[in-house]
This record gives C-alpha cells, structure tokens and sequence, in this order.
C-alpha cells in the first residue's frame, strides 16, 4: 500500500505524537506516520496491538478529514445505572448517616432508587464521587 505524505506534513504529525494525550490518540497519530514511512499494514498492525482493519480506518479518517476528523472522539463513557441527580442523592445520604460498608450503601440503593448494585459495583460507583464525600468516609468506602 503506497501512502506518502510531504515531509513538512510528516514533520507536523510527529510534532503531534509528541504532543497527543492519550493512547488511543498516539496510535493514531503513530500509525499513519508508519504508513507514511512505507511500513506495512500488517507491521503497523502487529506494532501498535490493532487489527489491520483499525490500520485502514484510521487511514481513512486521515485522508478524508486530516487531523480534524481523525482526532475527533464520540465515545461517551458509562457512568452507571444511576442518574446524576440519584448520584446527589446518595452524597446527600452519605454526608448524613455513616457506612461503614459498601453493601449497606447497596441496599440504601436498592430501597430508595429500586437499582441493584454489588458491593463492588457500588465501590467502582462511588470512588470516581469522593470529591463529594465528607473527608471521614474516604476510609471506610
């Protein structure tokens, strides 16, 4: 596959690998520059941990819109079963009463909102929330 860029574009792709934040953007970024460097599809593939088919995506994505589209990122996170006023609740809830224990916080859960949630699950829940907890809680969750 016959991939060539101008040096001076080449130069700006390596300045943005450089710059890029994030693993998923470096791979992108990393693997036209290989590409570009007339490596293979299958050595860029195999370099990076990507399929081949990820390899003509992204070259695809180069072409058609250049750094703007390639760079662009639709992937919206989850962020549980619980919606955001639901989660204010629950801050409200620990701010109030003490749990020593993620399956007590679980049921609280259970009995308010009807959600199920493991102890775990509530652990990987609230660990990303703990700015909202009051210091003393940060122990026991």
């Amino acid at each position: 596959m016959s991939f060539k860029l101008p040096e001076q574009e080449i130069e700006e792709l390596r300045k943005l690998q450089r710059n890029v934040i994030g693993l998923r953007y470096y791979a992108r970024v990393t693997c036209i520059l290989m590409l570009a460097l007339d490596f293979s599809p299958d050595l860029v593939a195999q370099s990076l941990s990507i399929d081949v088919a990820t390899v003509y995506r992204y070259k695809d994505l180069y072409v058609r819109g250049k750094t703007d589209i390639f760079l662009e990122d639709h992937y919206k996170g989850y962020w549980g079963r619980l919606e955001s006023g639901q989660i204010s609740l629950l801050c409200e809830e620990l701010e109030r009463h003490l749990s020593t224990d993620a399956k007590s916080v679980s049921e609280w859960v259970k009995d308010t909102f009807g959600i199920a949630y493991t102890p775990a699950g509530m652990m990987d829940l609230l660990n990303p929330n703990r700015l909202y907890l009051q210091e003393d809680y940060r122990g026991f969750l």
